[in-house]
């Protein structure tokens, strides 16, 4: 028991340590998820009562979860020191007296270091109310990507996303069939790497992409850029009908038909036009390509 409460201590100072850094930065928006286990606190924001939408924030709940794992850890030390008090009044022998003052002496230290990354964690917070409140979940997969271009520039930046284009993206994604994936999160923020915003995406799109994955095929399709920014100015990206997909070796060799890849080449395949780019070519544009992947319109 003390090795487990001794684990607790360390993974939570170590977060305590992460929150005083987050407090040196902008404090995110909470993000709202929906759980699938409730925590019996009201600190959690989610208790499961009957009839009620469970739904709350990392904060709120990793507030509950903290408390109910040092309520948790008090009680078994509580229940350790009975047992080893009844073991030693019951016992006769100086061995078995011996082991249950062991068994005492460890609950009474689980018990001061449950305790202690209580205190810990209160003393380097910068919030006193909630320890976790710079904590979002969202902040883990957020990678920004531009949205709205502007008419001019070799490539454009990136602006924070709308309420409206952040529902927007959800929607697409959650419409995209079992085979085809975005390979990050939303460019919340207006960053232009390491993210892909589907908002916009028309429907072409995804059934042109559909129809590449259900010939012969049968592979992932991975789309590694949407409608964010950071591509050449007036790039069909922009307008919804393109998307880069990641290589693969069996959709390379179904969308070329087996035949060997030429850099900045066209093909044809599931209804449109899909332009091999490898690592940094241009292929007509301004903006070099990052990595080998696919330019598909639709």
């Amino acid at each position: 028991m003390i090795r487990i409460i001794t684990f607790l201590l360390l993974v939570v100072s170590a977060t305590s340590l992460l929150n005083a850094e987050r407090a040196l930065a902008q404090t995110p928006q909470p993000t709202n998820y929906n759980l699938l286990a409730p925590i019996p606190l009201e600190e959690s924001g989610c208790t499961g009562a009957a009839n009620t939408e469970c739904k709350t924030n990392a904060s709120a709940y990793l507030v509950g979860v903290f408390k109910l794992t040092i309520a948790l850890a008090g009680v078994l030390a509580v229940l350790m020191i009975i047992i080893g008090g009844i073991k030693y009044m019951s016992s006769e022998a100086f061995t078995e007296k011996g082991n249950a003052k062991g068994t005492i002496t460890n609950a009474i230290w689980g018990l001061l270091l449950a305790i202690g990354a209580w205190l810990i964690l209160y003393s380097i917070s910068p919030n006193d109310k909630n320890p976790f409140v710079n904590f979002d979940l969202s902040t883990l997969e957020r990678q920004t990507i531009p949205n709205n271009p502007p008419a001019t520039g070799a490539s454009t930046i990136g602006v924070p996303m709308t309420a409206e284009q952040i529902a927007a993206d959800t929607a697409v994604r959650q419409s995209l069939p079992f085979g085809i994936s975005a390979y990050r999160g939303p460019c919340i923020e207006g960053q232009t790497r390491n993210c892909v915003n589907l908002n916009g995406l028309q429907p072409s799109v995804i059934n042109g992409l559909v129809a590449v994955r259900n010939t012969p095929c049968n592979c992932s399709i991975v789309i590694t850029a949407g409608t964010e920014g950071g591509h050449t100015t007036g790039s069909s990206h922009y307008s919804g009908i393109a998307v880069d997909v990641r290589s693969d070796i069996r959709l390379n060799s179904t969308v070329a038909n087996s035949a060997p890849l030429s850099a900045c080449q066209t093909y044809s395949a599931g209804g449109g036009r899909w332009l091999w780019e490898p690592l940094g070519s241009k292929c007509g544009g301004e903006v070099a390509s990052t990595n080998d992947h696919w330019h598909a319109s639709f």
